[in-house]
This record gives structure tokens, sequence and C-alpha cells, in this order.
């Protein structure tokens, strides 16, 4: 089977090797423009990259917020946050008392 690899060039920020079919550097985000500079198509090009560059940030925003993520997941960062050495702590002394509930509860605040 023949093998076809995609041109690529360096980055003119970053310096790694992007495709030139790529939009923007897969490494440091920086646009590729394809047109020359001072034409109307720049213009245009600039203009629409400005407004990915928002939308972007906007999606990361929405995501490192929880939106979009299961109901189960969204929580999950901020619990094991909270589990602190005191939770780890009630939890080992109650082995004694009540081992069943100790066992659930570490097993939640360990869960990967």
């Amino acid at each position: 089977m023949s093998e076809t690899r995609v041109p690529t060039a360096p980055c003119s920020k970053c310096g790694r090797p992007v495709a030139e079919t790529a939009r923007r550097c897969i490494y440091c985000g920086t646009v590729q423009y394809r047109t020359a500079p001072g034409t109307p198509e720049r213009a245009a090009d600039e203009a629409a990259a400005v407004e990915e560059e928002k939308k972007l940030k906007r999606q990361a925003a929405l995501y490192r917020a929880g939106v979009g993520m299961p109901k189960e997941e969204k929580g999950a960062a901020g619990q094991k946050a909270a589990a602190g050495l005191a939770d780890i702590l009630i939890s080992v002394l109650m082995l004694g008392v009540r081992p069943i509930w100790a066992f659930k509860r570490l097993r939640t605040i360990f869960k990967p």
C-alpha cells in the first residue's frame, strides 16, 4: 500500500511542522493565512480568524464549567478536590465502627 504524505511547512510562531492544508498550528494555535497581506481576501481571513478565536474561547469556558458533560462527571472534579485529609482520616477511623460505610466512602474518595 502506498503511503501519501501531506506536505508540511514550519509554523511561523513555534517552528514545528504543520500540514500546509491546516488553518491553525496544532501546537500553538497560530492561524496560517494563505492569502497575500493587504488584499481583501486577507482581511476576510483575518476577520474569520478573530471570530473563530472568540468561539474557541467560549467553548473552552463552557467545557471548564462542565457544560456538555454527563451529570455524574460534572461535579466529580470538584468532589475529588474537596476530599481532603480530614475526609480520609474520618473514613480510616470509622473502619472499626462502620466498616462497610467506611469502605464505600474510601472507594468514592480514591475513585479514578
